[in-house]
């Protein structure tokens, strides 16, 4: 991704591997998610959130303001669920992250709503037939 790109975008969702590809740093635990999420946040991003798969989200969020501190990241830990089937996990995040966001959620809300969309879609197989409907989201 140019770099230049990264002051443009509101929200960067990474993958661990795409974390990792985004700044050659290795992303395994919420710490290595919090490290690189610091390095796209310098270069630029306002908002990082990485998800983590079983791990949860490390959310990196606020301005980028020198003149403001840096909020700290918060991890948010995952819903444990038997995942069947991850193949729509991370697409099914962002959609119901986006979706809260566009309702006009607090953040802290949109990432737990896109948590519980993502923990259930991975409770089935297929990538569209597992994404969860608004109406069994209990957030």
């Amino acid at each position: 991704m140019p770099a230049g790109w990264l002051p443009l975008i509101d929200y960067l969702i990474p993958n661990e591997l795409e974390a990792a590809t985004l700044t050659g740093l290795p992303v395994s635990t919420p710490e290595d998610a919090a490290n690189a999420a610091a390095v796209l946040r310098q270069a630029g991003a306002r908002n990082v959130l990485v998800t983590l798969g079983a791990q949860g989200v490390l959310a990196a969020l606020g301005s980028v303001n020198p003149a403001q501190p840096v909020p700290q990241p918060v991890h948010y830990p995952a819903p444990q669920v038997k995942a069947v089937d991850t193949t729509a996990a991370g697409d099914t995040f962002i959609g119901g992250f986006a979706a809260q966001l566009a309702a006009g959620a607090p953040l802290d809300v949109a990432i737990r709503f896109a948590q519980q969309a993502a923990a259930l879609s991975v409770t089935r197989p297929g990538a569209q037939p597992s994404i969860p409907t608004r109406a069994e989201i209990t957030v």
